[in-house]
């Protein structure tokens, strides 16, 4: 069987993104992202092109590098105004079947106890579809709007996501045990008060008792992305990550990312396997090349998003090369943006995504019909919950060994 490729539609619950000019073009539709019907059409959409995930980007304060006030990305709207993901995420659950949803949230100005038990409920409503893009948050903003004077320094975020991150699994994979909700009508016994834990959490940055609000999720804990950019980011995803997004538009250069981190995903003892890297493309596409360079020459004023690769072309075009990229990179598939919304996933699905079907390197349809987790159509059937190789089963078996879980 052929490589199968796998795709997410990268987005922003506001009006601009990656091309934050181009939210005027006339043919760009971003200013109804107030709107839930904006949400609910671009899932219908994804989910006819048989897509795995919506990717929602976010940031949680204003692109200020140098400290500067808002007014340059309010100015062209990049990514402010910018809603929270979270409520979209419900909503575009309820018109699909199998499309999963990643959310972006910071492990720097979050806190676990409240923030697992939203993901757990997402994950419930979803029925396991939901996986979470794990950022730490570097913007001057981000730290201001808490409180602080200034960001964390790169050692100290990553020392708190790792503990923050160990909170959160406590919760997810400790806290009940898969038996604990009973449902004993007769008893009027909901769950087993014996098998329901507090964690007892007392690290450096948090002290969290639980039990956990949430009983367990089908998936337990979400699908984990992370964004493999610096050493430390690498080093962090090639542990947690189970997706990870790769940004360059080199074929060269992300290949020499790809087993960099697939090497130090070794190191922690993972298979390769059990660990998804995506790249960022976007696709200007036509009936013809000719009709396809239109379309970008009308789009270019407003698109110089270059950190990702472009492809403008046919269809057969496009497929020749999202083939090419996958075997020269070893990627498992794309991150795909948008120029404008939802014109450039309507051409994709429409005109590339059957030529990706016939060459057999795309799925036909969502196998089987209604029960695969997002966890388990990109890793399997049998992976509902986490890889049994994931580090943090080692902290689990760890943890209950020493009896550190009490009730």
């Amino acid at each position: 069987m052929k490589k199968q490729i796998h795709l997410n539609a990268f987005e922003v619950n506001g009006p601009g993104h990656l091309n934050d000019e181009l939210w005027a073009h006339p043919e760009d539709e971003r200013t109804r992202y107030k709107d839930l019907s904006y949400w609910l059409e671009l899932a219908q959409l994804l989910e006819h092109g048989k897509f795995d995930a919506i990717f929602l980007d976010d940031v949680f304060g204003v692109y200020d590098p140098d400290g500067q006030e808002s007014d340059p990305a309010s100015h062209n709207s990049g990514q402010l105004p910018a809603n929270d993901p979270m409520p979209v995420i419900a909503a575009m659950a309820t018109v699909t079947q199998h499309l999963g949803f990643a959310l972006t949230a910071s492990t720097t100005y979050e806190q676990p106890f409240s923030f697992a038990r939203r993901i757990s409920t997402l994950d419930h409503l979803t029925k396991g579809r939901l996986a979470w893009n794990i950022v730490t948050s570097t913007l001057h903003s981000t730290a201001n709007n808490p409180g602080l004077d200034q960001p964390l320094g790169r050692n100290d975020q990553h020392e708190l996501g790792e503990e923050f991150l160990k909170v959160c699994y406590k919760l997810w994979e400790l806290s009940w045990q898969d038996d604990a909700v009973v449902k004993d009508w007769g008893n009027r016994l909901y769950a087993d008060p014996d098998k329901v834990h507090f964690i007892h959490h007392k690290g450096a940055h948090f002290n969290v008792a639980g039990p956990h609000l949430s009983e367990p999720s089908p998936q337990r804990t979400p699908v984990l992305f992370q964004s493999g950019t610096s050493t430390l980011g690498r080093e962090f995803a090639a542990k947690h990550a189970e997706g990870i997004f790769i940004v360059g538009n080199q074929p060269d250069t992300i290949r020499l990312d790809v087993e960099e981190i697939r090497r130090k995903a070794a190191a922690f003892g993972r298979k390769p396997e059990h660990v998804k890297l995506f790249g960022q493309l976007t696709v200007v596409t036509g009936r013809t090349r000719e009709e396809a360079e239109r379309k970008f020459v009308n789009y270019s004023p407003g698109y110089y998003d270059s950190s990702g690769l472009l492809i403008v072309g046919d269809p057969l075009e496009v497929a020749d090369q999202m083939e090419q990229w996958i075997a020269e990179t070893g990627l498992d598939g794309f991150n795909l943006t948008q120029i404008v919304s939802p014109g450039t996933l309507r051409d994709f699905v429409k005109l590339v995504v059957p030529e990706l079907q016939r060459r057999g390197i795309y799925r036909q349809e969502y196998e089987p019909p209604y029960t695969h987790t997002l966890r388990q159509r990109l890793f399997g059937e049998q992976h509902g919950k986490l890889s049994q190789d994931h580090p943090v089963l080692n902290l689990i078996r760890r943890e209950r060994s020493h009896d550190i879980i009490h009730q």
